[in-house]
């Protein structure tokens, strides 16, 4: 292990606060209290306690969340100085840690500007490391580098995110990291199918999902079976769509993910005309028509929706998803797919996102 690396023994505190294997993450990072604690203490359940934010559908609120817990972890590097190596490397390991999922949730919330600045922070910290003579693991480099192809793909640069999801690939294979592996399996579907190769997309999902299987991480799977769900259905397979997405709702899931399943079971519901549930899931995304969520999938999964209730004679049910589309794409910054979207609808949505 390197110098500085923390060892797995000084983390065990911070990964139960996490939840790892826990029900009651939440409630236990909410009642641990920092203050008059040594800063790394403190940096730790700084980190928990954002961490167990993140299965909520507030990303601005997630964001603020990880920037304490950045700031608390450089606030433990600088008291660490030049002397503790092992105190700093755990340090930067959180702060690392801390600055991928504030730029997830910047990203989430249409910042991608911001989210690409705590790349580079993120990237800064890990070079400081090396030079320090403590590297951190060679996963967190490998992590980086998938966050920076999700970005690409935010960007809509495909080419640029399968370079950089293949570079991050080969890193993973090269320390045998399966975990990595199964993230970088369900990136590379998403840049398949933007790619319209749709085989494909359905293979690496598979592919990500008996890693997850393996490594006996439900929430894990659960988000692969939202991806399953979304290439299935663009193939107009509704019905293991719709089988997919029901089984992965329920007790434990995230509320973010039970979320984005109702987005997804919106065209199921049109291609069987089932009203009924469409008004219930479209009732159940109410955070994603305030624009809580910007990810080039809700647009795609709005937009297909829209197109299966337009099918089914449900116009204004159509017109109300495509607005939600439309909102998804403004706010990415997607001139290109506004405007293809306003000829597909041949009208100029101005109404509010939760009519029918």
């Amino acid at each position: 292990m390197p110098r500085g690396a923390p060892a797995r023994a000084d983390l065990r505190a911070l990964w139960s606060l996490c939840g790892r294997g826990s029900r009651n993450a939440a409630r236990h990072a909410r009642q641990a209290d920092p203050a008059g604690a040594p800063p790394l203490v403190a940096a730790r359940v700084g980190f928990a306690r954002a961490y167990a934010e993140t299965g909520g559908s507030d990303p601005a609120a997630l964001a603020a969340r990880f920037e304490e817990a950045r700031a608390a972890a450089a606030r433990a590097m600088e008291a660490a100085g030049a002397e503790d190596d092992g105190a700093w490397g755990e340090a930067a390991f959180l702060a690392v840690r801390s600055l991928r999922w504030r730029s997830v949730a910047l990203a989430r919330h249409g910042d991608g500007a911001g989210a690409e600045r705590c790349l580079d922070a993120a990237e800064a910290i890990i070079a400081a490391a090396a030079a320090r003579g403590a590297p951190l693991d060679p996963a967190e480099a490998a992590y980086t580098e998938a966050r920076r192809a999700e970005l690409a793909m935010l960007g809509g640069d495909r080419e640029a995110a399968w370079d950089r999801a293949t570079a991050a690939r080969a890193r993973f294979s090269a320390i045998g990291h399966r975990a990595g592996l199964g993230m970088i399996a369900r990136q590379l579907s998403e840049i398949a199918r933007a790619r319209g190769e749709q085989l494909a997309a359905e293979r690496w999902l598979r592919a990500a999902r008996r890693v997850w299987i393996e490594l006996g991480r439900q929430q894990a799977v659960r988000l692969v079976d939202l991806n399953l769900g979304l290439a299935l259905s663009e193939m107009g397979r509704f019905d293991e769509a719709r089988s997919r997405l029901e089984g992965l709702r329920g007790p434990g899931c995230p509320a973010h993910y039970d979320v984005l399943a109702c987005l997804l079971l919106l065209a199921c519901d049109a291609h069987a005309e089932d009203w009924s549930a469409w008004d219930r899931h479209w009732d159940r995304i109410a955070p994603l028509r305030a624009g809580r969520l910007v990810e080039p999938d809700v647009a795609i999964a709005a937009r297909l929706a829209a197109r299966a209730a337009a099918v089914a004679g449900s116009e204004a049910r159509a017109d109300a998803a495509f607005r939600l589309a439309l909102d998804q794409y403004r706010r990415l910054g997607r001139a290109a797919e506004v405007e293809a979207l306003r000829a597909e609808r041949s009208f100029t949505p101005t109404g509010p996102l939760g009519e029918r």
